[in-house]
This record gives structure tokens, C-alpha cells and sequence, in this order.
């Protein structure tokens, strides 16, 4: 087998990555901060990253952080 042989079966085997617009920001992880309101919505402090122009979706992995309602959070020390 020859060495170009081999590499052309190696990149048949390769996954599709998807979109080739938001191929580079497939597998990011993004933090978005959020706060929960007195009537117990959500409000986003931090916009999330914009949807990809050519498939409209959002590849990245969103953790979204949500702080509880209002300033008298406890800590508890240890």
C-alpha cells in the first residue's frame, strides 16, 4: 500500500465537521451570565454569540450561570 493510498483511506474516515462557517467554533465552550428576577424570569447579562450566517444554528456549548434574586446571598464559611 502505498503512502498516498493510505492517506486517502485515513481522510475518508475522517467525520464530517459540519458547516464550513461555523466550523471553527464547533467544540467552544461559552459561559453567559444571567440573572433570575423577582418574578422569576431570566434576564441575560451578557448577550449569547451570534447564530451562524450560513446554517443559522449555534455550534458552541453554552453554560449558562444564573445568580439567585437579589444582593443578600450567604456565604457560608469553611
Amino acid at each position: 500500500m502505498t503512502l498516498r493510498t493510505r492517506l486517502r483511506r485515513l481522510e475518508g474516515n475522517l467525520p464530517d465537521r459540519g458547516c464550513l462557517g461555523c466550523r471553527d467554533r464547533r467544540g467552544r465552550v461559552v459561559t453567559v451570565e444571567s440573572q433570575r428576577q423577582a418574578d422569576a424570569s431570566i434576564t441575560a447579562l451578557q448577550p449569547l454569540p451570534p447564530d451562524c450566517a450560513v446554517c443559522g444554528q449555534r455550534p458552541e456549548f453554552i453554560i449558562e450561570i444564573v445568580r439567585p434574586f437579589g444582593e443578600g446571598c450567604r456565604r457560608v464559611a469553611g
